[in-house]
């Protein structure tokens, strides 16, 4: 008995998968594409810099009012959008030069803030190296002051107080890790978007 076998079939891809496909790629594509902007409008470009600030122009620090509308708008932008910084400026104050340096400015604003949320990390990082050995120290000379010095009050008194200084001295690093660090690292991340906003200058 001859049995002939036959290959098995092909199972071809539906259509409507390649439209799904195409369609995802087209949200996501829209998504990117998507920008926040946030329209500051001033008098005069000075207006937008801290007029105690003895820094060059570009490096100047923006107004506290100035830098606190940018911040509170852009919290209120959705994650996956693009962040757009538009400057209504007088016409007399928008020229090609002026617009390039308060372009500057504000980026560097703000990315000098990520950078300083970057250095209270580093600078959690080295308080705790030395305060876990100023710890550790602690407790070994409270307990040699127990032994030479027995229970009385003095001896107590100063095994304490040896105690409390090495948890004193872990205090901040500790706070920074324990508690502060995920709000730290997330302000980094807003200030980064921040310094990476397309910043515009326009006529008013």
């Amino acid at each position: 008995m001859n049995t002939e076998i036959k290959p098995a079939a092909r199972r071809k891809q539906p259509i409507e998968v390649g439209i799904e496909q195409r369609r995802q790629r087209e949200i996501v594509r829209q998504m990117e594409d998507e920008s926040y902007t946030i329209v500051l409008k001033v008098d005069c470009a000075a207006r937008l810099f801290n007029s105690l600030d003895p820094t060059p122009f570009r490096e100047r620090d923006l107004d506290p009012d100035a830098e606190r509308f940018i911040v509170e708008w852009a919290q209120e932008a959705p994650r996956s959008a693009r962040l757009e910084i538009v400057v209504q400026l007088p016409v007399q104050e928008s020229a090609a030069e002026s617009a390039a340096a308060i372009c500057e400015a504000i980026r560097h604003n703000f990315g000098d803030r990520a950078a300083q949320s970057r250095r209270e990390l580093r600078e959690g990082r080295r308080e705790l190296i030395v305060g876990i050995p100023a710890l550790a120290l602690s407790i070994v000379f409270s307990q040699l002051i127990i032994n030479a010095m027995g229970s009385d009050t003095l001896g107590k008194v100063l095994s304490e107080s040896l105690l409390i200084f090495g948890w004193v001295a872990n205090w901040r690093p500790l706070e920074i890790f324990l508690y502060d660090w995920w709000s730290i690292a997330l302000k980094r991340r807003f200030y980064r978007r921040l310094a990476a906003a397309d910043v515009k200058v326009v006529a008013a």
